[in-house]
């Protein structure tokens, strides 16, 4: 691959962080590498949601940091983010040529404190170039090269083959932080329902997944109902499934304030009869969407062969079952047939058939899809329509 093919893989790279900033050490390796340095960093200080503060290093210098290292490192970067007036525009500067800038000011940058710290974590002396990104009067980045003490400093001219990079990788944070915004929100949401094996993904109206948890990831990575194509959109693999999806995005919209704004569907699945339970709702929380997008989407999904996760306490209560009917209810819910269902609870069959009958009475219901169907759409933790 030659020097400009390179370059044009990086930009793509760059753009791919937007709606996923786990990618930025990876962007960062293929920055150092083109720029002959050892590491590459990239820092970011947001005055107005200080939850933002975020800084991400290529892997050779990750595998140097503790937690509490980079918790420093992102210190040093806040207290460098006051003297942006030090370059006044972007481009790779050395350590060296910024403190001689400020000779009355080195300790208050914080360059010298992160220069040492630098070099303890290589356990020898490094050059450092630094440039800012955005010069933004709420939120600041600096990025950052590191080349060994031991090798040739690296001219200006070498340093400018970085600026082609700058505009893109300024342009990457700005799209992404609303992302990053939605990430840092809704993370600790994710970790319960990552245990509870509940899928959320976040989506605009184009389908492109802005965010999503663990659990979706799983989901997705099945290719049973539903996938991320190569460009990082939700794809629907069966036919109907991408009618029913599309029908109920423009449902919700066209149902207007006042009226629900969720809605349950059930779509098809490639290697099963049983349908995937989906719950779609429409973005409350404008502030969190990017300014290009109309509208978002959350979306709620449950793996349908995950039968030992379905909770039916719940229906229980609502509909006033009894404690053995709702323990029928329960191994029906998982796909036990009501033969073994009669010896797991030690009863006759006829008993579990009278059981299942009065259960589905009381609930509603005629086939053990609708039963399921029941039990998550009473579970899932967002009000919708219909039997909520």
């Amino acid at each position: 691959m030659t020097r400009d093919d390179t370059a044009e893989d990086l930009i793509l790279r760059i753009y791919d962080v937007i709606t996923d900033t786990r990618k930025w050490p990876e962007v960062l390796d293929m920055l150092a590498g083109y720029m002959g340095a050892e590491a590459a960093g990239l820092g970011y200080v947001d005055r107005v949601h200080s939850e933002l503060e975020s800084l991400w290093v290529s892997s050779r210098l990750a595998g140097f940091l503790d937690e509490e290292q980079l918790k420093q490192a992102a210190r040093n970067v806040r207290q460098f983010a006051r003297f942006t007036d030090l370059v006044p525009r972007r481009g790779f500067v050395m350590d060296e040529e910024l403190l001689r800038r400020l000779p009355g000011r080195r300790e208050q940058t914080g360059l010298p404190a992160l220069k040492h710290n630098v070099e303890q974590w290589y356990g020898e002396a490094v050059r450092r170039a630094v440039t800012p990104l955005n010069f933004q009067p709420n939120y600041f980045e600096g990025v950052s090269l590191h080349y060994r003490g031991s090798g040739p400093a690296p001219t200006p001219e070498q340093l400018a083959r970085g600026d082609r990079f700058l505009l893109h990788m300024a342009k990457a944070v700005e799209l992404s932080r609303p992302f990053l915004l939605l990430e840092k929100r809704f993370r600790a949401v994710f970790e319960v329902l990552d245990r509870l094996e509940m899928g959320v993904v976040v989506f605009g109206e184009d389908l492109g997944v802005w965010i999503r948890n663990e659990a979706a990831s799983r989901i997705l990575e099945k290719g049973d109902c539903l996938r991320l194509d190569t460009r990082g959109k939700l794809e629907a693999l069966c036919k109907d499934g991408k009618t029913i999806l599309g029908q109920a995005m423009n449902m919700i919209v066209q149902a207007g304030d006042g009226q629900t704004h969720a809605m349950r569907v059930a779509l098809p699945r490639k290697h099963s009869p049983e349908p995937c339970i989906c719950e779609v709702s429409l973005m409350g929380a404008v502030d969190f969407q990017p300014a290009y997008a109309k509208r978002g989407y959350v979306m709620l999904l449950v793996d349908p062969d995950r039968r030992d996760i379905v909770d039916f306490s719940h229906v229980q209560d609502l509909f006033g079952l009894t404690p053995k009917e709702s323990q029928v209810g329960k191994l029906l819910a998982r796909g036990h047939p009501a033969a073994e269902i009669a010896e797991m609870l030690n009863v006759s069959p006829n008993t579990v058939g009278t059981h299942k009958r009065a259960l589905y009475r009381k609930v509603g219901v005629h086939t053990r899809v609708e039963l399921v169907r029941l039990a998550h759409n009473i579970n899932i933790p967002i009000c919708g329509d219909a039997g909520s």
